[in-house]
């Protein structure tokens, strides 16, 4: 099974918050293949070095997670997660799905991208992302919503750790 892991999501590997060992989880599945975008790396310094502005992480911890996070950021796979490069082909496609969907540029690359691998499963915490994944045929949770992240739960259940 194949499962794409965008930013918001991704982060929660690297700070704790809501549902993050539901994240953590779904990295440490063997049987699982986890995708995302090589933009996602910019996206959780960012959000790590926002959290820090607004008081949510101290600066150490989010150094040492960004630390980490741009040491792996040069292998093709970051964290068990094999990254995808962005190419023109699909900032192309891309552009085609802000236009479809009405959403920002940072999700349509993430959509573009798990379009493009062919995933099972998109994970996010973004609405207007999961929506858009699944008016695509993209079978989506949101791991910011209890109840969606309730049913991504019994579904890995029975997949091997």
């Amino acid at each position: 099974m194949i499962c794409y892991v965008d930013t918001s999501a991704f982060i929660k590997r690297y700070a704790q918050e809501k549902n993050s060992d539901l994240v953590v989880t779904i990295f440490q599945i063997i049987s699982l293949i986890t995708v995302t975008s090589s933009w996602t790396i910019n996206e959780t310094v960012a959000g790590l070095d926002k959290k820090v502005a607004k008081k949510q992480m101290r600066r150490e911890e989010a150094d040492k997670a960004i630390q980490m996070l741009v040491s792996k950021s040069s292998e093709v796979s970051i964290d068990r997660c094999v990254s995808i490069m962005i190419t023109h082909s699909l900032l192309a496609r891309s552009t085609n799905l802000i236009i479809k969907h009405h959403i920002s540029a940072d999700d349509a690359l993430h959509l573009a991208s798990a379009l493009m691998v062919g995933v099972d499963l998109l994970i996010a915490g973004d609405k207007r992302l999961i929506e858009a994944a699944r008016t695509e045929g993209i079978e989506s949770y949101n791991v910011e919503i209890d109840a969606d992240a309730q049913l991504l739960r019994r579904k890995l259940e029975g997949t091997s750790q």
